[in-house]
C-alpha cells in the first residue's frame, strides 16, 4: 500500500496546501477528486478534516448561483503558510501537479472513458 496520511493535523495541512495551490473557489466534488486522486488520504478522513476546517473558519462556504463553493479564508491561508514545512516536498509537488491536471481536464471538458469491444468472440 502506498503512503497515506493518518494524522488529522497532516490531513488538514494537506487540504489547506491544495487550496492554496488551487487559489480559486471550488465545489465539494472537485475538491474531493483532487484530494483523493493520489490516494494520500482516506475518504472518511478527508471529510472529517475538511468539515473541521470549515467549522474553525479556515475554509469559507458560499452559495453561488445555487452551487455551494469553498474558498480558503485568510485564517486558513495563514495556517497553511505556518504548516507548509510539515509536508514532504515530493508529496506537495505530486499532489499540486495532479490537482492542476485535473482542473485543466475539467476546464477543457475532457473525460476519460473506455470500451470493451469483442472481436472474433474475444474481448480485446
Amino acid at each position: 500500500m502506498a503512503f497515506r496520511f493518518k494524522d488529522k493535523k497532516e490531513i488538514k495541512t494537506f487540504i489547506l496546501y491544495l487550496l492554496v495551490q488551487i487559489d480559486r473557489p471550488i465545489d465539494m466534488t472537485t475538491l474531493n477528486d483532487i484530494v483523493m486522486q493520489d490516494d494520500f488520504v482516506n475518504q472518511f478522513d478527508f471529510f472529517d478534516a475538511f468539515f473541521e476546517l470549515c467549522s474553525s473558519g479556515a475554509i469559507s462556504k458560499e452559495d453561488k448561483d445555487g452551487n455551494v463553493i469553498y474558498t480558503l479564508s485568510s485564517k486558513g491561508r495563514v495556517a497553511a503558510q505556518m504548516l507548509d514545512g510539515d509536508l514532504s516536498t515530493a508529496i506537495k509537488e505530486r499532489s499540486a501537479r495532479s490537482a492542476m491536471r485535473l482542473l485543466s481536464f475539467e476546464r477543457l471538458g475532457a473525460r476519460a472513458s473506455s470500451e470493451i469491444v469483442e472481436k472474433n468472440g474475444k474481448s480485446i
